[in-house]
Formats: C-alpha cells, sequence, structure tokens
C-alpha cells in the first residue's frame, strides 16, 4: 500500500506505538531526540509502509550507531 500524504487513525496509531517501542527500548527521552526518530519512522513510513515489527526492524537498523573501526 502507497502512502497518500495523509494518515488513517490507523496508521497514527501504529506510527505511534513504534515510535513510542523504539524510544522507549533506548532511552530516548529527549523531545530532540524524540523528534528526530519521528522523522526517521516517516520517512520509512512513506518509502515502505509495513507492520509494526517490520518498521521497528528497519529503524533499529538505520538508528543503530555504526561501529568505529
Amino acid at each position: 500500500m502507497r502512502f497518500s500524504g495523509t494518515f488513517t487513525p490507523e496508521q497514527l496509531d501504529l506510527l505511534a506505538r513504534v515510535l513510542d517501542h523504539h524510544c522507549s527500548s533506548h532511552g530516548i527521552e529527549s523531545a530532540l531526540e524524540k523528534e528526530d526518530v519521528a522523522r526517521h519512522l516517516l520517512s520509512l513510513y512513506h518509502a515502505r509502509p509495513g507492520s509494526a515489527e517490520c518498521l521497528l526492524d528497519i529503524l533499529e537498523e538505520r538508528l543503530r550507531p555504526k561501529a568505529i573501526a
């Protein structure tokens, strides 16, 4: 399903649950950090809408700190 530019209540609920879960599991409490995660999540959802599990997995991969070699 392609993103139409507006959100249904179900889509908003899904995005809110994913954002809350990611932030709480990573100890993200500041509003600025939460907004940054939300921007990533909306960009991800716009590109490829999916289930909460799929979104969490991709968000986790994109926001994982890079290892320093």
